[in-house]
């Protein structure tokens, strides 16, 4: 059955996100028609301010009022998650000695699982994934050098160039993104926009 289409996509970010890529995804999918609905885990607060993670050259932040517990992915066609090292605060659950899963990498998780979902996971965001093995076992991605041997241990089948000096700048897998860093950004978004887009959806 083919999932109506809804022109919104979830963008999910947290404290020190990238500066540049956290405004230019959002700004990316509002100029082709695609609501950027950003939210984040705000631990039982109504809104949460969050700086980005380069805060003496662009001292950018952002008010978000939307916890990720809210969202029902029916309302949207897509997940795009924010780079920078906001994963490392969202990939940690409530209850840390619980053993479950946090409310980010559940939703990640229910989006990866959504027939028709695209995701998108950008930059160091792919550590939101790398305790969650099964999501990552075989699949082809690229990621920040840094989260390379991450992304390795979670049995990820990382993608590099052919000389294999560094990552590729985009992988595309199925309805998964992966890009590579912050210059690469617009490439990530216009491979998410590419599969938003695709015919007879």
């Amino acid at each position: 059955m083919t999932r109506k289409r809804t022109h919104r996509v979830v963008v999910l970010t947290g404290p020190q996100f990238d500066d540049v890529e956290h405004f230019e995804i959002v700004q990316y999918f509002a100029n082709r028609g695609y609501y950027p609905d950003v939210v984040s885990d705000l631990r039982g607060e109504p809104s949460a301010q969050f700086h980005g993670n380069d805060p003496d050259k662009l001292g950018r932040q952002i008010t978000v009022k939307r916890d990720v517990r809210q969202v029902n992915l029916d309302d949207y066609d897509g997940v795009v998650v924010v780079g920078g090292y906001c994963t490392a605060y969202l990939r940690v659950p409530d209850d840390p000695g619980s053993g479950e899963e946090s409310a980010s990498v559940q939703l990640v998780r229910a989006g990866m699982e959504t027939a028709e979902m695209v995701v998108g996971i950008h930059c160091h965001s792919l550590w939101l994934l790398t305790g969650a093995q099964d999501l990552l076992r075989g699949r082809r991605v690229t990621t920040n050098h840094n989260v390379v041997w991450d992304a390795l241990n979670a049995g990820a089948d990382v993608q590099f160039t052919e000389d294999g000096t560094r990552t590729l700048d985009v992988c595309v897998d199925g309805l998964l993104v992966t890009g590579r860093e912050r210059t690469s950004t617009h490439a990530f978004c216009d491979a998410v926009f590419t599969l938003l887009e695709r015919e007879k959806r």
